[in-house]
């Protein structure tokens, strides 16, 4: 049988990436459990798979102590980047994954905030938070001890970032018009002095 690259490639995806078996792999794509063993054995498929695991758990160990690292330097630093930086973060690893083995999903695609201030850091790291204690509380199954110690590092930054700089709510706007506004329209619509 000759080989249909796109077959192929989508059977040493699911194999490699995907974590399923040889045999899994061939009703996927619709083709022999031999021709799949055949394809991997000629072209290295194991140890590529072993490769790409090792890879992936290199890649989730180096994110988490990342978070480490952003984490402390934003709770000494108060420094609204480094808080952005970790908000961001967080926000990203909230979201989740495509598969197992898969990469993760991209952001929304909403316009990345800037951070000028110390308020739009905090209302930046509110917002990632309010998302992670979402998808923790949507998936209770999944909590686990360092999970609940993160949240808990982090509203402590929260809780800092609101006593240093006093964040307050958003100052609601009055309906109506002000003196000089009033004043302007009887004057000159009105005729009023």
């Amino acid at each position: 049988m000759a080989k249909d690259f796109e077959v192929y490639e989508r059977a040493e995806e699911l194999y490699i990436v995907d974590g399923l078996t040889l045999d899994q792999a061939a009703k996927q794509v619709g083709v022999s459990a031999h021709t799949v063993e055949k394809w991997s054995a000629e072209n290295g498929w194991k140890e590529a798979r072993r490769e790409y695991r090792q890879a992936l758990s290199d890649i989730k160990r180096k994110t988490v102590l990342l978070r480490r690292k952003l984490l402390t330097q934003a709770m000494n630093s108060l420094d609204p980047q480094q808080i952005y930086a970790f908000a961001r973060l967080e926000a990203v690893s909230a979201l989740p994954q495509q598969n197992e083995g898969g990469p993760m999903r991209q952001p929304d695609g909403g316009e990345v905030r800037e951070i000028r201030t110390p308020e739009d850091a905090i209302n930046a790291l509110q917002e990632a938070l309010e998302r992670k204690l979402n998808l923790m509380l949507s998936q209770p199954g999944e909590i686990s001890l360092k999970a609940m110690k993160d949240m808990k590092g982090a509203m402590a930054l929260m809780d800092e970032l609101m006593a240093k700089y006093g964040a307050e709510p958003e100052k609601e706007t009055l309906k109506g018009l002000d003196k000089d506004q009033a004043r302007y329209w009887r004057e000159k619509v009105l005729g009023v002095k």
